[in-house]
């Protein structure tokens, strides 16, 4: 009650008026305090435990992704070790290390041509050149040809062109 019903109804009272009491105001039904209570620490509750969710996947996701960077790491030094070896198998000395090792090959001494006759004129063809001990594919190929060319030039002769 303020202070100016208070007045009034005092005054009232001494004269015998009797004041007509104000309607009592419906006290207004609200959320108990206990279940309000519980409601904010449950929400709160969840959202810890929705960030501990997250915490918790991050984590994984960061072991994830180490365990990806080992291996790419890994494919990565495989990878420059595999370029090593292509290049080394590209080595003209390696190729030919290789074919004596591993092969048993080795350079020719000399090359000898047997042209056989079907016709009544023999003729000895008699070797026209040493292979040369070069290395190399360049040496090889020039061996090839020069042996190509004399067996051509043999067989020229014979046909009498």
């Amino acid at each position: 009650m303020s202070l100016a019903q208070a007045k009034v109804s005092a005054i009232g009272a001494e004269h015998g008026y009797r004041l007509a009491e104000a309607p009592k105001s419906r006290e207004r039904r609200g959320v108990s305090p206990t279940v309000a209570v519980s409601m904010i620490a449950l929400v709160v509750l969840v959202t810890a435990m929705g960030h501990v969710a997250q915490r918790v996947r991050i984590a994984a996701l960061s072991q994830e992704v180490q365990v990806h960077n080992r291996r790419l790491a890994e494919a990565e030094r495989l990878n420059v070790h595999l370029r090593v070896e292509i290049e080394k198998a590209r080595s003209l000395d390696w190729i030919e290390r290789e074919a004596k090792t591993r092969l048993g090959m080795g350079a020719p001494t000399r090359t000898a041509w047997v042209v056989l006759n079907t016709g009544g004129d023999s003729q000895r063809v008699e070797p026209e050149h040493e292979v040369r001990r070069e290395s190399g594919l360049v040496a090889a190929m020039s061996g090839w040809f020069a042996r190509v060319r004399s067996e051509i030039g043999a067989a020229l002769s014979r046909s009498g062109r």
